[in-house]
């Protein structure tokens, strides 16, 4: 199968589970590129090397000590055009939308 030409732009994914890394990787990399981090320090260091590429930041919610929803206010802070999504289990969507609201990320 013949993949299109990826765009110029990059999505940075952020989990610590290597294995969701890997699967996220090998599904989207022949359509886009894509950097991962396995916590918030090294995500936010390849933000800085890769910012003006990257269009897209995804980062599981339950990175060590809750630090996802920071780590993305810090990236918004510095890159506001950007996409910023966040992947958690259901059970953690109230807690998610609060933290949002602290950080300024959600917006209804």
């Amino acid at each position: 199968m013949k993949h299109p030409k990826r765009p110029a732009f990059s999505i940075l994914y952020v989990d610590e589970n290597e294995h969701s890394l890997k699967h996220f990787q090998r599904l989207l990399e022949p359509y886009f590129h894509i950097l991962v981090a396995t916590n918030a320090r090294d995500a936010s260091l390849t933000f800085k090397a890769h910012k003006q590429h990257i269009a897209i930041v995804v980062s599981d919610f339950n990175l060590a000590q809750n630090k996802g929803i920071e780590m993305l206010g810090k990236m918004k802070g510095q890159k506001p055009e950007a996409l910023y999504l966040v992947s958690l289990r259901y059970s953690e969507l109230e807690y998610t939308l609060e933290s949002f609201d602290k950080d300024g990320l959600y917006h209804p």
